[in-house]
């Protein structure tokens, strides 16, 4: 068991070395070649919801019945 949490440990190492040493010896690409695979470079379309589908709204409706049952059953 010690052996096998041993080797893992170094393969971690290992694997945490090489990704840094590749990263440093490397360049960035631009930020054109990444868009579509980096969350934060990829556009995010703008969608308009209605009122009845916003979260704070649902949020809301649902603490006014919280608290009515609380109030009710107390």
């Amino acid at each position: 068991m010690a052996a096998a949490f041993y080797g893992a440990i170094a393969a971690w190492t290992a694997c945490f070395a090489v990704t840094i040493v590749i990263s440093l010896l490397t360049r960035p690409r631009p930020d054109a070649a990444m868009r579509g695979l980096v969350y934060s470079l990829t556009p995010r379309p703008h969608v308009e919801t209605t009122w009845w589908r916003r979260p704070q709204l649902a949020a809301v409706a649902i603490l006014l019945v919280l608290v009515a049952l609380n109030l009710r059953f107390f």
